[in-house]
């Protein structure tokens, strides 16, 4: 399951915001990780594995990007898709990522969000609605963009 060479946009077009799907699962270090705990940050949900190349590629960005915005109410999820704690753990010793991991082993949350491909990252405002999402390796220009838009208050 990795990204097709063209890469995948989606915008919600919609004329009504649609809420982002809900999600309950643990996070890496234990603790809960819900989407109504979010309320009032802007979301970036990134669905990501140990295996896939893209999906390394992109998270020195991605810790990056939280980095120099997590006290601006930004909050990057990384939703690691179907592997047990142990190898996330065995990841995270060599890349560091500060960013909150969620738990996705049997794929659920995946799946609520339509994941056909990793990377797959979904970006949410600060009122839980969904804004877009973007399948593929993010870059720093694309990611600005989906930025920009998550974070103004009015979505």
């Amino acid at each position: 399951m990795s990204a097709p060479a063209s890469e995948v946009f989606a915008i919600n077009d919609e004329k009504e915001p649609k809420l982002a799907p809900p999600f309950d699962a643990p996070g890496l270090d234990g603790d809960k990780i819900t989407l109504d705990s979010l309320k009032g940050k802007a979301i970036i949900l990134n669905f990501w594995a140990t295996w896939c190349i893209p999906c390394k590629m992109e998270m020195p960005l991605l810790e990056q990007v939280y980095n120099d915005n997590k006290d601006k109410g930004l909050v990057i999820i990384g939703a690691n898709y179907r592997q047990p704690a142990p190898i996330i753990k065995r990841f995270i010793s060599k890349n560091p990522i500060s960013f909150p991991i969620l738990l996705d082993e049997d794929g659920k949350i995946s799946k609520k969000y339509g994941v056909f491909a990793l990377p797959a990252t979904f970006f949410i405002n600060r009122e839980g609605h969904y804004l877009g999402s973007h399948t593929g390796l993010l870059t720093e220009e694309n990611l600005e963009e989906w930025l920009t838009k998550i974070m103004s208050n009015n979505g």
